[in-house]
């Protein structure tokens, strides 16, 4: 039965997927490896799946083709159907247009070719595809990506789903018999803002012709042919005639459908390589015009690895402003357009005012949760100096400018550094001191960074003349030399991080709450204030979200470890932490079995280490990939086969094996997956 939610009634969830048949390929598979497995019960499954496809491709066209799901064998498979969950069309990207075109056009051209060499191929073509000439897949990528909206939504219109009611704004309505306006929670619901149309580019509308005319005329050249015949056409021309292709210009105008329909999306923050690589760009453009695209792009890459992580933060910083920028032009432009076309219906005025009255549309209350934080003393120092460095020195490079300033940090003594700080007697001189940065939930720190950020204290202490490149490639052999067993002593500790800063979140929630309880009647901003949430009381009378998760037991190898590496270390204070784990894991495999099952939560010793459970938040189940589902079977049986082998020997055998299994043989498990 339908569900009524927020005073809507929606339909039942039998509706929410779609019969899609299988290929011709998987109703062969589905009969032939049953039958294989059963003449053969002791063939490796990967072994099975590669005779299940060499049977594949050495039938003819005729014979493959009676076992679609309407053909003469494909008929009697049962199950032919298969149910399939929908799901947004992804929108594909300008390679994937690229490779999809090349793919048929060198299948064509040399069939004799594999797939892999094909691939390589299609590869380095696109490495070498200047950006200019990219975008002719892209703006293909654009009206895929419009199609396949389009065919979703006649599809969902068609079987009368919720797509085709979303379809109107007020769909609702004449669907399930509500008011004439929508609500939800009693607040009148806002129509969504209508997307822009982005016109094309003067290079685009010269491809869209150009191409045509070259594909007319020499119809044997490949694409990659055409389209750098057209980048050589292109820059040839002067700026005057690349005017012309405007979509007002002489030539653009003649050119049907000119414009393209972008679907909005979120400001992505930009990384401080993006900010590096837009400012070095610009530069080198400048001084070196006559170099290319691609070499401007490695000296930038040499530069950026050159750069000590000290110098990067400054374009860190210049990211997090850049960010905030993007964010609080997108929140004027949407608290816009809601206004607009709230206050363009009049029954909503009324409405609007009450919310205006306590604050609903007030932009002081209303903005997005998010902390004010410090700037470091270097930050500061990198602040004030560029500037100066910039005026004295207009001709240096971006990049020299950073080392230099770089070395002038290095060189200053301790006390010199005190005093760039926010609080310091520099440090506070420097106007805009403190930055913002938005709230977001905290990721669960990894194993590996609970141990890179360990071993990089101590080989700083230990080694501080090594560079940061060099104790990062130390750190990386001696994670790779790490058994899986030792490992399990930094997945805790990243387990405890991680709950630390679960309770920092929730602290800082709690004095948002009074704010989650006014504005919780439109469903929040970030997750505080829905009135759904599972809540607890506090001593101060603030309401804090519940912890949902599960606790589990720990291995008998984690409370082996809690108890003999506090012991080691205090019989061995001098030695290494990673020499301590090392000598707890030879501890650990010399026990034998009995003794190891002493060590369970349970067990004789086990029983005695305190804190013998641990917090596990829930999450919800992620799709498992197909390489996964190969992975996991693979690794069962070359453990059976070879039990001598090691963890890392059979991951790269897998790895061979699947680089090395053809295409139609992957879909086996996509499907199990």
């Amino acid at each position: 039965k339908g569900a009524m939610v927020g005073g809507y009634n929606f339909p039942p969830a039998s509706d929410a997927g779609m019969q899609r048949t299988l290929s011709a390929y998987n109703l062969f598979v589905r009969a032939k490896s049953i039958k294989l497995k059963e003449e053969n019960p002791l063939l490796p499954q990967g072994e099975l799946m590669k005779r299940v496809g060499e049977m594949w491709r050495e039938m003819s066209h005729e014979e493959k083709a009676k076992w679609r799901a309407d053909g003469e064998e494909g008929s009697r498979v049962p199950g032919s159907n298969t149910f399939i969950q929908q799901r947004s069309a992804a929108k594909p990207s300008s390679y994937q247009m690229f490779v999809k075109a090349m793919t048929v056009e060198l299948h064509m051209r040399h069939p004799e070719n594999k797939q892999a060499e094909n691939m390589r191929r299609i590869g380095e073509m696109w490495r070498e595809l200047p950006p200019e000439e990219r975008e002719r897949y892209a703006m293909e990528a654009r009206e895929a990506f419009e199609h396949q909206q389009a065919q979703a939504q006649a599809q969902q219109h068609a079987q009368g789903s919720l797509g085709g009611v979303y379809g109107n704004p007020y769909g609702q309505q004449q669907q399930w018999g509500q008011s004439s306006q929508p609500h939800f929670r009693g607040y009148p619901v806002v129509p969504p803002p209508p997307e822009p149309n982005r016109t094309l580019s003067a290079y685009n509308l010269f491809v869209r012709a150009m191409l045509q005319k070259l594909k007319g005329e020499r119809p044997d050249l490949e694409q990659g042919e055409h389209l750098k015949k057209v980048g050589e056409m292109w820059g040839a021309m002067s700026t005057e005639e690349k005017a012309k292709w405007r979509v007002d210009g002489e030539h653009g105008s003649r050119v049907p459908g000119n414009n393209t329909y972008v679907s909005q999306r979120s400001a992505a923050k930009p990384s401080s390589y993006q900010m590096f690589v837009k400012a070095m760009s610009a530069e080198l453009h400048q001084r070196h015009p006559e170099n290319k695209q691609a070499e401007n792009m490695r000296k930038i890459g040499e530069m950026w690895r050159n750069m000590p992580p000290e110098d990067r933060e400054r374009y860190a910083t210049e990211a997090q402003q850049a960010h905030e920028t993007q964010q609080a032009q997108a929140q004027q432009q949407a608290q816009a357009q809601a206004m607009s076309a709230h206050f363009a219906n009049p029954y909503n005025q009324a409405q609007w005012g009450a919310l205006a009255a306590v604050g609903g549309t007030n932009g002081a209350t209303n903005t997005a949760p998010g902390v004010t934080r410090t700037l470091s003393a270097y930050h500061l120092f990198v602040r004030h100096t560029l500037q100066h460095l910039k005026a004295e020195n207009p001709g240096l490079e971006q990049g020299e400018c950073m080392k230099k300033v770089g070395e002038l940090w290095r060189a200053m003594p301790e006390d010199e550094k005190a005093k760039w700080r926010a609080d310091g007697e520099q440090g506070s001189r420097v106007p805009g001191n403190s930055t913002y940065v938005s709230q977001r939930s905290a990721a669960k720190p990894s194993s590996y960074q609970m141990f890179v950020k360990q071993m990089t204290a101590q080989l700083h202490q230990e080694h501080p003349e090594n560079k940061q490149a060099e104790n990062m490639r130390k750190i990386g052999e001696m994670w790779r030399a790490m058994p899986a067993e030792e490992r399990e002593r930094y997945a805790q500790e990243a387990q405890a991080a991680h709950e630390a800063q679960q309770a920092q979140t929730q602290a800082i929630n709690a004095f948002g709450s009074v704010y989650g309880q006014t504005f919780g009647a439109l469903g929040g901003f970030g997750g505080i204030g829905d009135g759904k949430r599972k809540r607890k009381r506090q001593g101060d009378g603030l309401l804090l979200p519940s912890n949902e998760g599960t606790t589990r037991t720990l291995s008998a190898y984690n409370l082996f470890v809690r108890s003999t590496l506090q012991q080691l270390k205090q019989d061995n204070p001098g030695l290494e932490q990673g020499e301590c784990m090392k000598k707890v894991g030879e501890l650990w495999r010399v026990l034998p079995d009995e003794e190891k099952a002493k060590w369970r939560a349970d067990g004789e010793q086990g029983s005695r280490v305190p804190g013998n459970s641990t917090y596990v938040s829930q999450r919800s189940a992620a799709k498992p990939s197909s390489y996964q589902m190969f992975v996991k079977q693979m690794t069962a049986q070359l453990h059976q086969e070879h039990p001598e082998n090691k963890q890392a020997e059979n991951m790269r055998k897998i790895g061979e094996m699947w680089r090395a299994m053809p295409a139609e043989e992957r879909e086996r498990y996509a499907q199990e997956a």
